[in-house]
């Protein structure tokens, strides 16, 4: 497999050689010109970084993003938050993660990206037994689970966010405003899993959990996540709830709770 690093910062050529001592081939492009050439010969993954220098980047993504270039690849990009926010809706990104980073962080995001390549192409192969690519949907439309995690957080960048993860792991998403709009939304169709806020307008988030609980009979797990010390982990536990997050939440620990609580998508 073999990914393409879309980047003209200095540490690109330490993390080209930190990918290929892992046996993953890597090569980079600090130019439009690099950028293209590469794209010829061919790659299973781009990785992106939207914070680098050279505006003709930024031209590239934008293309990107309007469909007037199509990646040859899933492309996952390396951000901050306010980067993040201005291609949230974008189709072709699979997955991100936040700049600063770790190299062994982002050798697990590429690994497991490099996997959902892996049974994309045998499903476009033909071969028995695989299952569809939870990322993102990108160029190619690649379906989602069936599974629903409902999404209740007030705080619209923050829900955008975790949106993105919550997706790349196959999952279908559901979003509310508030509890009042939660209440709602379960009454409606309940999810399989919700992950709340505690701090929210018109109804908090313990009187939320209360009120959900009685309606799916505890049968729909719900995670807790706040930002605020003062609030008891106990006290939602007691309620019911199956995981207590504090902000900001790590969106790889997020994933490996959902799947250990509510399975694969």
């Amino acid at each position: 497999m073999k990914i393409l690093f879309l980047d003209d910062l200095d540490q690109i050529r330490s993390l080209k050689a930190f990918f290929e001592a892992q046996n993953i081939e890597a090569c980079e492009a600090g130019t439009v010109q690099e950028f293209a050439e590469q794209l010829r010969s061919g790659t299973d993954l781009i990785v992106a970084n939207l914070l680098t220098r050279s505006a003709d980047f930024e031209i590239i993504l934008a293309q990107f993003d309007q469909e007037l270039v199509v990646p040859s690849a899933p492309v996952m990009i390396l951000t901050d938050q306010a980067s993040l926010n201005r291609f949230s809706n974008s189709k072709w990104i699979c997955d991100y993660l936040f700049l600063p980073f770790l190299p062994d962080d982002l050798l697990a995001r590429v690994r497991w990206n490099l996997r959902q390549v892996r049974r994309d192409s045998s499903i476009q192969s033909g071969l028995p037994g695989q299952v569809a690519s939870p990322c993102l949907s990108s160029s190619s439309s690649r379906p989602m689970g069936n599974k629903i995690v409902l999404i209740v957080e007030d705080d619209l960048e923050l829900a955008q966010t975790l949106k993105l993860r919550v997706e790349s792991g196959g999952y279908r998403v559901q979003h509310a405003s508030d509890g009042e709009e939660a209440i709602l939304k379960v009454r409606a169709q309940k999810p399989h899993l919700i992950l709340m806020d505690v701090m929210m307008p018109k109804l908090d988030g313990y009187s939320t959990l209360k009120q959900v609980n009685q309606i799916t009979d505890r049968k729909v797990p719900v995670m807790i996540m706040t930002g605020t010390a003062a609030i008891s982990e106990e006290d939602y536990r007691m309620e019911g709830a199956c995981a207590f997050f504090r902000k900001p939440v790590n969106g790889d620990e997020l994933l490996k709770q959902m799947k250990e609580t509510i399975g694969e998508a």
